[in-house]
């Protein structure tokens, strides 16, 4: 697995996953909010979860993308939708 450090803003993907569409960049919460990046914590309520589980989730699953220079976690929140509703589906 390539264990080069990410770019700020790129998704936090093992390197069979490289190549996918591009992450969106983001600096700052203003920027966070246009393009439609939710925190850990933010994702974490809209899914009824802590969190430490939202941090768990395997990429695969839910993509994380990093941003700033402590590469925060940072979820589209179309794919935290997404997710949402594969795990209701899945309790039907």
């Amino acid at each position: 697995m390539d264990e080069r450090p990410r770019e700020r803003g790129q998704p936090h993907q093992s390197s069979a996953d490289q190549g996918e569409d591009q992450p969106p960049q983001s600096q700052t919460a203003d920027e966070d909010q246009a393009l439609d990046l939710m925190t850990v914590g933010q994702a974490a309520r809209l899914l009824g979860m802590s969190p430490s589980f939202v941090r768990k989730i395997p990429d695969s699953e839910l993509p994380a993308w990093r941003v700033g220079s402590n590469r925060h976690r940072r979820y589209k929140r179309a794919d935290v939708i997404k997710y949402r509703d594969r795990l209701s589906g899945d309790n039907k």
